[in-house]
């Protein structure tokens, strides 16, 4: 009996702790407040003015395995990219209890529509507020991903959260590496992402472990051009082709070419060079049948770049002007306020390139222009209608149907001579007449005969 007894106030001793504390026995279903889930993001870069196709993807998660799929083809996986994730799940809690459907299109509150909150909202204000505002979870890099065999990746683990207790993060996209030599538009195709835990799977009835999301940019591809012209010795201005261009930048003042590469290559690499046209390494641009130079598919960082000709025009000399023509590329395509920043080329604006193309009105203007000048003494002037030949005036004596004839000059100067002699000889007479009268020896008419 006492040994019964005993069992009985063991069992009882075990079972105490469980009645009192019942939510024990719910500990498995908020496991995944405690439970950690991995985020794979997939950092991707498209060129948008090359693109007029707007390329966009609805992050459900999951992993792309396509390789053909539009998103992996039309981009690139851009390594460099920095990424800060914030708490969000105290402000999801305070708008959610401070809804009001009246002041939302009388919509009730759901979380599509608190992630449609902070879809417009501008990237460089809401990361100063979060950092001000918000717990910071992590600060991560993208990079080359072996795993995956992708550049771009990125990885990082948060809290899972559960369907009564959620949790949400704010990932926020910050400027690109410097060193990555690329121009990324921090304002085009990229928006703050809420990401809502646990995401469930869209096609199963559980959630997702391991989530894979897939952020935009659009990479700079604000090619500066300009066109080749030749300054004819006669002042006419003809657009000129085959003149040969390299780019450099200045480097602790020292000048690093452009290295040729692939195009559409999302770095650039920059070379030293002592002879660049005949440098293999060096990229080459040459200005063609409109005289149009630009830079084909290649992406150029903010900074300042200098055009450089190494070879003219046959017939044309190389301009000392054409040897630094200055390139500058802004830090993005818009200030703060909102205001345009254009390319500049030799302290001119470029009108925005059109799918990749120059616009047909600055085909047709042609600016900005970089003069060569035209070898040579000045040629002969073009052959007009002939001179009619009564209007010739002969250096020497011309035939007429009558004979010979002097040159109005020449009857003239004889016309002259006789009127002198007239005059001489009328001053003898007069003065012999003169004296005979005065000697009374000869008369007038004596003389005469």
């Amino acid at each position: 009996m006492k040994k019964y007894h005993w069992m009985q106030t063991l069992l009882l001793s075990l079972l105490l702790p469980l009645l009192l504390a019942p939510n024990l026995f719910l500990h498995n279903t908020h496991a995944a407040d405690t439970e950690t889930v991995e985020i794979v993001m997939h950092k991707r870069v498209y060129r948008d003015v090359r693109s007029p196709e707007d390329v966009w993807y609805v992050n459900d998660g999951l992993l792309i395995s396509d390789p053909n799929h539009k998103l992996l083809s039309k981009t690139s996986g851009l390594n460099g990219a920095n990424f800060h994730i914030f708490d969000l799940s105290a402000e999801y809690a305070r708008v959610k209890k401070d809804w009001e459907p009246s002041a939302h299109d009388n919509q009730p509150f759901s979380d599509q529509l608190f992630i449609d909150l902070y879809r417009d909202k501008p990237r460089r204000q809401t990361l100063t507020w979060a950092k001000k505002e918000l717990p910071l979870v992590a600060t991560v890099k993208t990079k080359s991903d072996d795993a995956l065999g992708e550049d771009g990746i990125a990885r990082f683990n948060v809290t899972q959260g559960a369907v009564k207790n959620k949790k949400v993060y704010l990932i926020l996209e910050d400027q690109l590496d410097p060193s990555m030599g690329l121009n990324i538009d921090m304002t085009q195709k990229t928006s703050p992402i809420v990401m809502i835990l646990p995401m469930m799977h869209p096609s199963e009835e559980s959630a997702l472990n391991q989530i894979h999301i897939y952020p935009k940019n659009a990479a700079y591809v604000r090619d500066p051009y300009f066109f080749k012209f030749g300054k004819q010795v006669n002042g006419e201005e003809i657009r000129l082709a085959g003149a040969k261009f390299v780019l450099y930048q200045l480097i602790n003042n020292q000048k690093r070419y452009l290295q040729l590469g692939a195009e559409n290559d999302l770095g650039n690499r920059w070379v030293t060079s002592s002879d660049p046209l005949n440098d293999e390494r060096v990229d080459k641009f040459t200005s063609d049948k409109d005289g149009l130079v630009n830079m084909g598919q290649r992406f150029l960082s903010a900074g300042t770049y200098y055009f450089e000709e190494v070879q003219t025009v046959n017939g044309y000399d190389l301009d000392a002007s054409a040897k630094g023509i200055k390139v500058e590329v802004p830090e993005e395509w818009r200030d703060e306020s909102g205001t345009f920043l254009p390319v500049m080329v030799n302290g001119q604006p470029l009108m925005e390139l059109i799918s990749g193309k120059v616009p047909e009105e600055a085909m047709q203007q042609a600016k900005p222009r970089v003069y060569n000048t035209q070898q040579g003494s000045k040629p002969p002037s073009t052959p007009g209608k002939p001179t009619p030949v009564n209007s010739v005036k002969p250096t020497g004596r011309s035939s007429t149907a009558k004979g010979w004839l002097p040159q109005t000059g020449t009857v003239k100067t004889m016309a002259t001579i006789v009127g002198f002699v007239l005059i001489f000889v009328a001053a003898i007479i007069y003065w012999r007449n003169r004296r005979n009268r005065k000697n009374n020896l000869f008369p007038i008419s004596t003389l005469c005969r």
